[in-house]
């Protein structure tokens, strides 16, 4: 068993894990804030192996946002809010893996993260055409007073730069773009990742 102090009295327990050399999946987690149970969940698999996670945001309305990476593979995992408020989970929602920490993105006062939905492929069209890609997309997400919330305009505005059009948050294999566009994307997430600051602590971040 791994067990994880957090911030705020929070406690992260996670069981039932099988290593494999490269990484653990954990089949068992359960959260308590001041030993009272908040979650359990035996029915997804998480991992430990990005530094930012487990991320516990604290939220100045109130609650607590908890973000945990969850295993996609063989495919890119993905992480997973779970919104805390008043001891008990009140909604949840899933999120990329962030690139990297919070960091002031925009013109508002809110720091933002940022992540992209899967790995890319690329494939031929036609015999003798140019290789293409899936419409993936840089998604932001800022906290806010109420808590982890889907940056909407900057997430706009970026992908208008990658793709030359926005076309939604989520990833579209129907919508094939050139391969350029992996690179517009890659130099996006280094403009993210040298603008990051390091969180306060481990695993907590207000």
């Amino acid at each position: 068993m791994r067990e994880l102090p957090l911030a705020d009295g929070f406690r992260l327990q996670l069981k039932n894990g099988r290593d494999f050399e490269d990484f653990i999946l954990f089949s068992s987690l359960q959260l308590l804030q001041d030993g009272q149970v908040v979650l359990r969940d035996t029915k997804t698999s998480y991992e430990l192996n990005e530094p930012l996670y487990p991320l516990l945001l604290r939220n100045p309305a109130g609650g607590h946002d908890l973000v945990l990476e969850v295993t996609g593979r063989p495919g890119m995992n993905h992480g997973r809010v779970f919104r805390i408020r008043q001891g008990r989970v009140a909604g949840r929602e899933n999120v990329p893996v962030f690139v990297a920490p919070a960091a002031n993105l925009d013109q508002d006062p809110a720091l933002e993260y940022a992540g992209y939905w899967r790995f890319f492929e690329t494939w031929d069209e036609q015999p003798d055409g140019p290789p293409l890609t899936s419409y993936n997309p840089l998604v932001f997400y800022e906290h806010t007073r109420q808590g982890l919330r889907l940056d909407s305009s900057l997430t706009r505005e970026v992908n208008q730069r990658i793709y030359g059009g926005f076309h939604g948050v989520a990833f579209r294999e129907d919508l094939p773009q050139p391969v350029s566009i992996i690179g517009r994307l890659d130099d996006e997430v280094a403009q993210v990742k040298r603008r990051a600051a390091p969180p306060k602590s481990p695993h907590s971040t207000d």
